[in-house]
Parts: C-alpha cells; structure tokens; sequence
C-alpha cells in the first residue's frame, strides 16, 4: 500500500486519501484489483463448496416386519440409493447406515410409517450416530424420540385388534467427522409376538459446512 492510502474495515481494500501522493495511484490501484480478486476467489471457493455439498438420499421401496419377541431394537435397511454424491451409501456393504466420507455439520432427516397392531402398542423410532469404532455418540447433537400408543378407537382388524399407521419424522444438525454412520432403532412395546410393519422409510444427510 502507498504512502497515505487507507483500506476499507471489513475487506481491507486500499484506495486513496488526500494525503495519498498522485504519482502512486497506478500502485494504489493494482493494490485495490489484487484485494478485490482475493475477496472474489474466497467467495467463489464457498459458492463451488455448496454447488457441489456431499450428499445421500435413501429409502426402503419394500415392507419390513418386525416382531417384538426378539431381543434387542429392530434395525430397519433401505434397498435403494436415490441419490449420493459421496459415496456415503454402500448396500452392498451395510444397507442399515448412510456413512459420512467429508467430515463437517451435517443435516439429517429421516421419515418412516409403522403399521402397529394390537390396543395399548407403542412405537419409538431413535436415529443414531455412531463414530468409527461403532460406539453410539452423544452429546453433541439432538436426539429425538418419538413415541405413539394405539388406542381403542384406532381402525380394527379382522381379527378384533387395533391397528395404527404411525409417522415418524426427524430432522437434526450434528458435527460429525469421516466414518461415522447414521442409522435407525425401531422399539414396539406391548404383549409379545406382536408383528409391526415399516411401510416407508427413506432417510437422508446434506452437508452444510465444515467441522465445527
């Protein structure tokens, strides 16, 4: 910068005072084209970062039963790949999970229907992050539970029994790093041998910027 110049606060960018000598105004000139350039590739850095964000889109196109008498959450797969830019999504591999490949804040969104049967069911649907060595996060992010029960008054089977077709959805931000994994647990309580339903499920991540 030349003697007497002065620079904008935000961006820095030189232009001329009335203290600034008229024979340095060609300097003070590159000096402002080579900030404004500076400035203008930091913004086309962000621009082709969000064109071309990391993210998968799954969903299950088949039903998927689940009977409560087995121990443990039932853990829900997809079958279909709708969209993955990073190759987040291996069914191949493991159909249950969308695993992160560029580390960064990620949003998550998950929608699933349950057919429940039986008076007095609940359902709980909890999406789960785990990191590289299979080990369930928390802590960093929100977890959300959503539970319904099924009432008398709910459509009958044929059988007597009521029978519920439960939305679940979710959506969440979480700081995650590479080879972590986002997946499902699906819980029915109520008598055993109960067997619910997944009619739809489809789930999905997008990148929204880099490491917290």
């Amino acid at each position: 910068m030349s003697t007497g110049d002065t620079c904008t606060p935000v961006y820095q960018l030189p232009y001329p005072t009335g203290s600034s000598r008229p024979c340095d105004v060609d300097d003070t000139m590159c000096a402002f084209h080579a900030a404004v350039e500076e400035q203008l590739s930091a913004i086309d850095s962000v621009v082709d970062q969000l064109q071309n964000a990391p993210f998968a889109y799954v969903l299950s196109s088949v039903s998927q039963s689940y009977n409560n008498n087995l121990p443990g959450a039932f853990i829900p797969t997809f079958d279909t790949t709708l969209a993955d830019n990073d190759n987040m999504v291996d069914l191949a591999l493991d159909s249950s999970s969308i695993t992160i490949q560029t580390p960064g804040v990620y949003s998550f969104f998950a929608e699933m229907d349950v057919l429940v049967p039986s008076t007095g069911t609940s359902a709980t649907v909890q999406p789960v992050i785990r990191d590289t060595l299979g080990t369930q996060v928390s802590g960093n992010f929100f977890f959300q539970t959503f539970r319904f029960t099924a009432t008398s008054n709910m459509p009958v089977k044929t059988d007597g029994t009521a029978l519920a077709n439960v939305a679940f959805t979710t959506e969440f931000c979480v700081n995650v790093s590479t080879g972590y994994t986002y997946s499902f647990l699906l819980t029915v309580g109520g008598p055993l041998n109960l067997v619910s339903s997944i009619q739809t499920f489809r789930a999905g991540a997008t990148w929204l910027r880099g490491p917290l």
